[in-house]
Protein backbone atom coordinates (compact mmCIF):
# COMPACT_ATOMS: atom_id res chain seq x y z
CA UNK A 1 0.00 0.00 0.00
CA UNK A 2 1.34 3.41 -0.91
CA UNK A 3 -1.28 5.49 0.16
CA UNK A 4 -1.61 5.11 4.05
CA UNK A 5 -4.82 6.90 3.76
CA UNK A 6 -8.73 5.97 3.40
CA UNK A 7 -8.99 9.37 1.39
CA UNK A 8 -12.63 10.44 1.35
CA UNK A 9 -14.77 10.03 -1.85
CA UNK A 10 -18.39 10.78 -2.38
CA UNK A 11 -20.69 10.41 -5.26
CA UNK A 12 -22.88 13.08 -3.82
CA UNK A 13 -20.59 15.62 -2.10
CA UNK A 14 -17.15 16.51 -1.67
CA UNK A 15 -14.12 14.45 -2.68
CA UNK A 16 -10.56 14.50 -1.54
CA UNK A 17 -9.63 12.47 -3.81
CA UNK A 18 -8.77 15.28 -6.65
CA UNK A 19 -6.92 17.51 -4.36
CA UNK A 20 -3.99 19.30 -5.85
CA UNK A 21 -1.36 18.00 -3.27
CA UNK A 22 -2.82 14.77 -3.18
CA UNK A 23 -2.51 14.60 -7.01
CA UNK A 24 0.76 15.53 -6.77
CA UNK A 25 1.75 12.97 -4.74
CA UNK A 26 0.23 10.15 -6.51
CA UNK A 27 2.30 11.90 -9.77
CA UNK A 28 5.72 11.88 -7.86
CA UNK A 29 5.27 8.33 -6.24
CA UNK A 30 4.75 6.74 -10.24
CA UNK A 31 7.81 8.45 -11.13
CA UNK A 32 10.11 7.42 -8.26
CA UNK A 33 8.88 3.71 -9.09
CA UNK A 34 10.33 4.02 -12.64
CA UNK A 35 6.88 4.78 -14.08
CA UNK A 36 7.44 6.20 -17.84
CA UNK A 37 4.10 6.68 -19.09
CA UNK A 38 3.85 10.38 -17.45
CA UNK A 39 3.35 12.57 -19.43
CA UNK A 40 5.39 16.10 -19.31
CA UNK A 41 3.11 17.75 -17.59
CA UNK A 42 2.68 14.92 -14.88
CA UNK A 43 5.91 14.43 -14.93
CA UNK A 44 6.38 18.50 -14.50
CA UNK A 45 3.65 18.14 -11.60
CA UNK A 46 5.65 15.74 -10.24
CA UNK A 47 8.58 18.18 -9.92
CA UNK A 48 6.95 20.69 -8.74
CA UNK A 49 5.63 18.51 -5.48
CA UNK A 50 8.90 17.41 -4.89
CA UNK A 51 10.06 21.06 -5.19
CA UNK A 52 7.83 22.02 -2.79
CA UNK A 53 8.64 19.40 -0.23
CA UNK A 54 12.57 20.32 -0.28
CA UNK A 55 11.89 24.08 -0.19
CA UNK A 56 9.25 24.37 2.25
CA UNK A 57 10.98 21.70 4.30
CA UNK A 58 7.82 19.90 4.44
CA UNK A 59 5.37 16.66 4.31
CA UNK A 60 2.04 15.85 3.27
CA UNK A 61 -0.36 14.98 5.56
CA UNK A 62 -4.42 13.91 5.51
CA UNK A 63 -7.58 14.98 7.56
CA UNK A 64 -10.19 13.80 6.29
CA UNK A 65 -12.56 15.45 8.42
CA UNK A 66 -11.11 18.96 6.97
CA UNK A 67 -12.48 20.43 4.15
CA UNK A 68 -9.28 20.52 1.92
CA UNK A 69 -8.04 17.46 3.29
CA UNK A 70 -4.54 17.69 2.28
CA UNK A 71 -2.36 20.06 3.73
CA UNK A 72 1.63 20.51 4.34
CA UNK A 73 3.09 20.35 7.71
CA UNK A 74 6.26 21.63 9.10
CA UNK A 75 8.77 18.17 8.90
CA UNK A 76 10.06 16.53 11.81
CA UNK A 77 12.82 14.47 12.99
CA UNK A 78 10.72 11.35 13.00
CA UNK A 79 10.11 12.04 9.49
CA UNK A 80 13.32 11.19 8.48
CA UNK A 81 13.26 11.76 4.33
CA UNK A 82 9.50 10.78 3.81
CA UNK A 83 7.49 13.30 1.86
CA UNK A 84 4.38 12.59 3.66
CA UNK A 85 3.06 12.55 7.20
CA UNK A 86 3.00 8.42 7.39
CA UNK A 87 0.39 7.28 10.08
CA UNK A 88 2.07 5.86 13.04
CA UNK A 89 -1.11 2.76 13.30
CA UNK A 90 -0.21 1.25 9.47
CA UNK A 91 2.63 -0.79 8.52
CA UNK A 92 5.15 0.66 6.64
CA UNK A 93 5.61 -0.73 2.85
CA UNK A 94 8.81 -2.58 1.97
CA UNK A 95 11.83 -2.45 -0.98
CA UNK A 96 11.26 -0.23 -3.83
CA UNK A 97 7.65 1.49 -2.57
CA UNK A 98 9.53 2.00 0.30
CA UNK A 99 12.48 3.55 -0.99
CA UNK A 100 9.36 5.72 -3.45
CA UNK A 101 8.29 7.47 -0.04
CA UNK A 102 11.50 9.23 0.41
CA UNK A 103 13.12 12.09 -1.31
CA UNK A 104 16.30 10.95 -3.32
CA UNK A 105 19.21 12.70 -2.71
CA UNK A 106 19.29 16.09 -4.04
CA UNK A 107 20.25 16.03 -8.07
CA UNK A 108 19.21 12.22 -8.93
Amino acid sequence: MMIPWAVKTSHRGSTHHNNYHFTGLKLYLRKRLGDDSLSPRQAADAARFERRIRRDDVVLTYDPESELGFTYRPRRPEDGCMVLDWPRDVPLPTGEKRAALDLPPEGT
